[in-house]
């Protein structure tokens, strides 16, 4: 059962709802963000050159390129969900 639904079916005032809906949003968030965390790791790691091998095996920058599409994706759906969420700044293969 997905949480929305057992939230739903719960007989409760406004404020509780409310607060089960913000708990709810919290957790969601905070699995959003230890997996961009996660990918970010990934990330630097296959820039490095080491065969993370995540999305593309035993080619470290193409895997590289599908891991930042990722990144990208996390920082557009917590930058909408999140006040002040900073998007991860990509650095040149040089730099990392």
């Amino acid at each position: 059962m997905k949480l929305n639904e057992v939230v739903g079916s719960i007989e409760v005032t406004d404020n509780i709802r409310d607060a089960i809906d913000d708990i709810a949003s919290e957790l969601v968030v905070a699995q959003l963000r230890d997996s961009r965390e996660r990918m970010i790791e990934y990330y630097v790691n296959a820039v490095g050159g080491y065969n993370q091998s995540i999305f593309v095996v035993n080619n470290p920058s193409e895997d590289a390129r599908q891991i930042a599409r990722r990144i990208e994706a996390y920082d557009l759906i917590l930058s909408e969900y999140t006040y002040g969420h900073e998007p991860y700044r990509f650095k040149k293969v040089a730099d990392v």
